[in-house]
């Protein structure tokens, strides 16, 4: 069917690798994305349409070779307006 969509996620582990003077870092944290968007109807069971998202993360461990430490405070990372596009089925 057509019409509006917003779609909630929650991103239990996310992982950001990071190479400063050849020394590589890995941060880990969650956070979610919510995403609006419009859905034209394509036959009898699909759907595809045009989506802006909004994402957080707060990354909540940095970890450097074989040492891992909590990070406090935590980082926030936030992107805004994501640009997608939202394939749908019905079944």
């Amino acid at each position: 069917d057509s019409g509006f969509l917003v779609k909630g996620t929650y991103l239990f582990t996310v992982q950001q690798k990071e190479t400063v003077a050849g020394t590589e870092t890995t941060y880990t944290g969650d956070g979610f994305q919510v995403d609006l968007g419009y859905l034209f109807k394509l036959g009898a069971s699909a759907s595809v349409g045009p989506t802006l998202g909004y994402k957080t993360v707060t990354y909540k461990k940095a970890k450097s070779g074989s040492t891992e430490v909590d990070l406090s405070p935590t980082l926030k990372y936030t992107q805004m307006l994501l640009p997608g596009l939202q394939f749908a089925f019905v079944f």
